[in-house]
């Protein structure tokens, strides 16, 4: 593949992150849903487990896919640096990449718990009594971190009114776009 075309490749894939973090935040906020229905459940007790393993491995997957569009995505913009992993604000002004790392490791958090959930759901499958209210707390808590994590990106997206007022009077730089200007002044 010559290089102009795997560039054009990695910007579309980047491009598709906003698209892409709606099916795994979306697992993770129903998963807790369907492990209640698990454990309460008198009649479908074994469909809502089944259900609950694939939306935590949907979540999981979406998650990866999601977070590997949003890193390539950062680099684009030129919030990651050519060479390194997390973004690193230089300055307060800079409030677009600590939103940006803050969303980072809370996406990279809430895969680590999901990977957690989701071995606990499978070991339900084993000892049902055992480790579906694991699962079930373990559940909400990725739902929360991925739903925080949301909430940052949206917060990077489309910044709060004190943010926007800070953005029109100059004192702060939420715009993506701003980034390599800041680091050379």
């Amino acid at each position: 593949m010559p290089a102009t075309s795997l560039g054009a490749l990695k910007l579309l894939l980047a491009h598709a992150h906003p698209a892409l973090v709606h099916a795994p935040i979306a697992a993770a906020l129903f998963l807790p849903l369907a492990l209640t229905a698990a454990i309460f459940s008198k009649v479908n007790a074994a469909s809502w487990l089944r259900t609950s393993r694939f939306l935590a491995l949907l979540g999981l997957l979406g998650g990866i896919a999601a977070m590997s569009t949003g890193f390539l995505w950062a680099r684009d913009l030129g919030g990651i640096a050519a060479g390194a992993w997390v973004p690193h604000p230089f300055r307060p002004s800079q409030s677009f990449l600590f939103l940006l790392r803050d969303h980072q490791r809370l996406a990279l958090s809430g895969l680590v718990i999901g990977v957690a959930t989701f071995a606990l759901v499978q070991g339900a499958f084993t000892n049902p009594a055992r480790w579906k209210r694991a699962a079930l707390v373990l559940s909400l808590l990725w739902a929360a971190v991925w739903g925080a994590a949301g909430h940052w990106g949206g917060r990077m997206v489309f910044p709060e009114p004190a943010a926007e007022t800070l953005l029109q009077n100059g004192e702060a730089s939420g715009s993506p776009n701003r980034i390599n200007a800041e680091r050379t002044t």
